[in-house]
């Protein structure tokens, strides 16, 4: 089924594609092995010349592909209101990726202007690590904003294939932003955990 795009509206207009954290769960990068030292933790000094932190903590989203959910983390953006919002790099040159009409490694996240529902995503390693066999997978996520239609009735989309069809269907619009974002998936129900990290959970603030 062909891709169908609409009118380009300003990137200001969209939320950030990090806004929905349900249960604010955390992904814990691993990026040095670490033992266990027994029951309690000694406190950490702080990181020198030859002290270095040995993790580090990202917020993770959970969106969907192919009706299932799948958790990424994202660090890039190349708009500027984005990156101030949600405290990721500000990358202005992941724009030029954007190249229409030739080869790119940009890959497409359907994102939902208001708020109504998760992320979609057209692709997702599988599985997800050194392994993976999907050669269509990008971290890099070119943003396109899908808004409902007045008077249609508002359903779930769950998979890029429900999203095209809704677009053909007359109920949703579909508007390509020139923004490009850096995010990885890191864990999936079929995919799998990224080898060498693992998942933590913080309870929601009072």
């Amino acid at each position: 089924m062909a891709r169908m795009t609409s009118h380009f509206i300003t990137p200001r207009a969209v939320p950030c594609l990090l806004a929905r954290w349900p249960q604010r769960l955390m992904f814990i990068g691993a990026l040095t092995g670490a033992m266990l030292t027994g029951c309690t933790t000694p406190p950490r000094p702080p990181a020198t010349a030859t002290t270095l932190a040995t993790e580090v903590t990202f917020p993770l989203t959970t969106a969907w592909f192919e009706g299932g959910l799948v958790q990424y983390i994202s660090t890039d953006v190349s708009d500027a209101a984005m990156a101030r919002a949600k405290d990721m790099n500000f990358v202005p040159g992941l724009a030029a990726a954007l190249k229409p009409g030739q080869p790119s490694l940009v890959e497409r996240i359907y994102v939902f202007p208001d708020g109504s529902q998760r992320n979609v995503l057209p692709s997702m390693p599988d599985p997800v690590g050194y392994a993976s066999t999907d050669k269509s997978y990008s971290p890099l996520w070119h943003l396109h904003a899908v808004a409902w239609q007045a008077g249609r009735t508002h359903r779930e989309l769950r998979s890029e294939e429900q999203i095209l069809d809704a677009v053909e269907q007359g109920d949703v619009t579909l508007t390509p932003l020139r923004i490009v974002a850096n995010c990885s998936v890191v864990y999936s129900a079929k995919g799998g955990l990224l080898p060498g990290t693992r998942l933590g959970y913080r309870p929601p603030s009072p």
